[in-house]
């Protein structure tokens, strides 16, 4: 609350002070304050050293900035403008309060309408993720059967060719021992069988 180039805290609250005070308040709180808060009594009613220290020190930079009657007067300042500041938006979030509420109301619906709007974009994003994450697998399925199913044709083309239609000879006679006509005869039912 106090100017940020003089004290980071409340030099009222840390002397247990009031504003409006006088001089003489001023001295007699700091007195007791520091004697509650100095660091070796503190360690006899149960306080930290580095909290006692911590504070003692507060209490003085406190006293000292009161006693300067132009930093007191723009600090007293500076927390009459919050006082009034605050209540003036009290005051005015009071009268304007229903218009403001509609208004408010009609943001709050419109941020629902987009939240839901962005889930569902985003559902139907994954959906559609997901669909062509489908696709793309069935069609990486439908290569890899093709490729087997070609496999197995050229496996059993090749068995096919390269086997070598056997003779249905008699076990006494010999290829080398056959006549033409009789070849001839033997080719023609091979072929057929084919």
């Amino acid at each position: 609350m106090a100017t940020s180039k003089n004290i980071d805290f409340d030099p009222y609250f840390i002397l247990g002070l009031t504003i409006p005070c006088s001089d003489s308040d001023i001295d007699k709180a700091y007195k007791k304050a520091a004697l509650k808060w100095h660091p070796d009594k503190a360690i006899r009613n149960g306080i930290s050293k580095e909290d006692s220290e911590k504070r003692f020190g507060q209490i003085y930079q406190a006293y000292q900035f009161l006693k300067d009657e132009s930093l007191r007067e723009t600090y007293d300042e500076e927390v009459a403008n919050k006082k009034r500041r605050k209540e003036y938006e009290e005051e005015r979030r009071a009268t304007s309060s229903a218009r403001r509420q509609g208004f408010e109301d009609k943001l709050k619906a419109r941020e629902e309408v987009f939240e839901s709007r962005k889930r569902k974009n985003q559902a139907s994003k994954a959906s559609f993720n997901f669909d062509k994450e489908l696709e793309r697998l069935k069609k990486e399925g439908a290569a890899y059967l093709a490729k087997i199913v070609e496999q197995e044709h050229r496996k059993a083309a090749a068995t096919k060719t390269s086997t070598v239609p056997q003779a249905n000879l008699p076990e006494n006679e010999s290829i080398y021992h056959i006549s033409a006509d009789k070849l001839r005869e033997l080719e023609e039912a091979e072929l057929e069988g084919l």
